[in-house]
């Protein structure tokens, strides 16, 4: 705030789900992060909520669309970048929050996708590189972005992608600099609603003796810190 810097409070993630059961108790969360520079809520399901909480969930972001029309509500699932015309995409998770939010009429949250961990290198799973031996990084996001509008007709517009950079938690699936670049184009000719990168740490490379995957750089040889930060945050 004393920066003038606008900021999106996130919530839940891989080490833990964020619940609430109450408009008073939604209320209260936000008015702890509450300024004039907050501009967004996300909600990040990775953790198995049940229906009953992904339901009061919806339910809250129902009121918030209502009361904060200026909140921009987002949604951050896993999901497949599928190659083999399945369209498969989004989990049963993923399916469910989607299918609550439907229910609960919160019709202009954001869907971000995690193009991310997609797993080993199939067409079912991912967009595959020239040879079948990898997946292709950049080319699997927009292919998912792609499967959640015609699967489950979601506009392009309420579609955000979220990348990991460098090496993911899949051994193979590494999101390169020209990964990024592509990404980048790809999401501008779809007028997608953002793109995000996991995360403003790993944009830097890793020091000798670093493991594979680290919180604190990318793992990528040759590529400078900040190299996919002036890319994907370029306009």
């Amino acid at each position: 705030v004393d920066a003038g810097i606008d900021y999106v409070v996130s919530t839940g993630g891989e080490a833990g789900a964020f619940t609430c059961d109450s408009a008073a108790g939604m209320q209260r969360f936000v008015a702890r992060y509450d300024s004039a520079r907050l501009v967004g809520i996300d909600f990040d399901i990775e953790r198995q909520q049940t229906p009953a909480q992904i339901a009061a969930l919806a339910r809250r972001a129902a009121e918030l669309q209502a009361s904060r029309p200026q909140l921009r509500l987002s949604f951050t699932l896993a999901t497949h970048g599928s190659a083999d015309g399945s369209r498969r995409s989004l989990n049963a998770l993923g399916e469910r929050v989607l299918a609550s939010l439907r229910e609960h009429g919160v019709d202009r949250a954001i869907i971000n996708l995690m193009v991310m961990n997609y797993g080993p290198a199939d067409a079912r799973w991912c967009v595959l590189q020239p040879g079948g031996t990898a997946c292709d990084m950049g080319e699997s996001a927009l292919q998912a972005a792609r499967n959640v509008h015609e699967k489950y007709g979601v506009p392009y517009e309420r579609i955000a992608l979220t990348a990991m950079l460098g090496e993911n938690d899949v051994a193979g699936n590494v999101f390169t600099s020209a990964d990024a670049e592509r990404l980048k184009q790809g999401a501008q000719a779809l007028k997608l609603a953002a793109v995000h990168w996991w995360s403003l740490d790993r944009d830097q490379p890793c020091a000798a003796g670093s493991p594979r995957v680290s919180p604190l750089c990318h793992g990528l040889p040759g590529v400078a810190a900040g190299r996919f930060g002036s890319t994907l945050g370029g306009r």
